[in-house]
């Protein structure tokens, strides 16, 4: 029977709880990389309404080249003028806001694709050699997948905190720290968990084998038994008959004297 494949919101709920990464291991790259776009999809669309919105404001309060060159510690970079900023001011407000937030998204999606894919890659390749030194042979798929998944916390938290941050100003001096440290973890738990995983299914085999050769063992006993019962019977038979045979031999009626 085929396995069934897990949902998208499955596979959020598993890497944040730690839960089924040995089934997350085995999936194909390509699985894992849609994934990931997936989820950056969701990123960006709740982190550009928090541009758009953000941009809007900035737009009434007459800041909004201030606002354009802030974007830029979010790696979105702005050559935006004052003859630009007046036209947007005169143009329809509804219509100039969507198309900014569509722009945003595009341009955001792309920007922050490439910089998860590259955590992802370096992350793996720390992932590989953590596996190595928890004496685990992972192939390198394996740990790739493991790192795109324990990047899930650390991309939600962020998308959380960056819209926090265009609305409120609310900020965290590490967060970029913080980021690193939570996708760490996460990778050396999925690993000692994969580990944990592997050493109880080894136990289980092991066990099952036990079972296994006890069973077998005496189920050659039970068949030599027989095969011993069945000789016997059949030595009784063969005795059987041999005595059958002598028998009319001995009983003969001796023959008649002549009378002479």
């Amino acid at each position: 029977m085929k396995e069934q494949k897990l949902n998208f919101l499955t596979r959020i709920s598993s890497a944040i709880k730690l839960e089924r990464y040995q089934e997350l291991a085995t999936d194909k790259i390509f699985e894992t990389i849609k994934y990931i776009a997936k989820l950056m999809i969701i990123f960006v669309l709740i982190v550009s309404i928090g541009i758009t919105v953000k941009f809007n404001t900035m737009l009434d309060d007459g800041t909004l080249e201030d606002y354009m060159h802030e974007m830029e510690n979010y790696g979105l970079e702005s050559n935006i003028t004052q003859e630009m900023i007046q036209e947007i001011k005169n143009s329809n407000r509804i219509v100039m806001c969507v198309g900014f937030y569509l722009i945003t998204a595009l341009y955001t999606y792309t920007i922050y694709f490439i910089l998860v894919m590259m955590d992802i890659l370096l992350l793996s390749v720390l992932g590989f050699f953590i596996s190595r030194i928890f004496r685990i042979q992972l192939r390198y798929e394996a740990v790739y997948n493991i790192s795109a998944y324990a990047l899930t916390l650390s991309i939600i938290l962020n998308m959380l905190y960056i819209t926090a941050n265009l609305l409120t100003g609310f900020t965290i001096e590490y967060f970029t720290i913080v980021y690193n440290i939570i996708s760490y973890i996460y990778l050396i738990a999925a690993i000692l968990i994969i580990k944990s995983d592997i050493i109880k299914t080894n136990i289980e085999l092991m066990a099952i084998m036990e079972e296994q050769e006890k069973v077998r063992k005496e189920l050659e006993t039970q068949k030599q038994e027989k095969d011993t019962e069945e000789k016997g019977e059949e030595n009784k038979k063969e005795e059987k008959s041999e005595d059958e045979k002598t028998l009319p031999e001995n009983n003969s009626p001796l023959p008649e004297r002549e009378n002479g």
